[in-house]
């Protein structure tokens, strides 16, 4: 059985939300961040070795600086696809990310970041153009 839970949200974000609802699963989104805090909590509450409950904290910290530094690396794929060439595109989407691009995006993103997950930001700037490929490559 499932429970029904209210949030609230400011105005701002709600305004946000909804230009982007259709790819966003809300409940699962909001499950996820209050499974991850109720965690956290229970961790610190937990009867375990000073050790286990640090391991396990920087656990699931771990995973969600990941989780941002991919979202980072969407929002700069996407506002870096309006430089890709045609040719760049199709490389990325049949190849991912080549050496040529990878070093344009070290000398244009990468070596400004500081301590980044370069995986997982990696991974979201390739998601981040490539959904304006999908987007754009329709109407070609």
């Amino acid at each position: 059985m499932s429970e029904r839970l209210t949030i609230t949200v400011s105005d701002r974000l709600y305004q946000r939300l909804q230009a982007v609802k259709s790819n966003i699963n809300v409940s699962q989104v909001c499950q996820q961040a209050i499974e991850t805090a109720v965690t956290i909590e229970e961790i610190k509450l937990k009867e375990a070795p000073i050790m286990d409950k640090l391991v396990e904290r920087l656990r699931i910290e771990k995973q969600e600086s990941e989780g941002s530094w991919k979202q980072d690396g969407v929002v700069d794929g996407q506002e870096d696809a309006a430089e890709l060439s045609y040719d760049e595109f199709r490389q990325l989407e049949s190849d991912g990310l080549t050496e040529d691009l990878r070093e344009w995006l070290n000398s244009r993103r990468v070596q400004y970041l500081e301590n980044p997950d370069l995986p997982a930001y990696l991974e979201g700037w390739c998601e981040g153009a490539l959904s304006v490929w999908q987007q754009v490559k329709g109407v070609l």
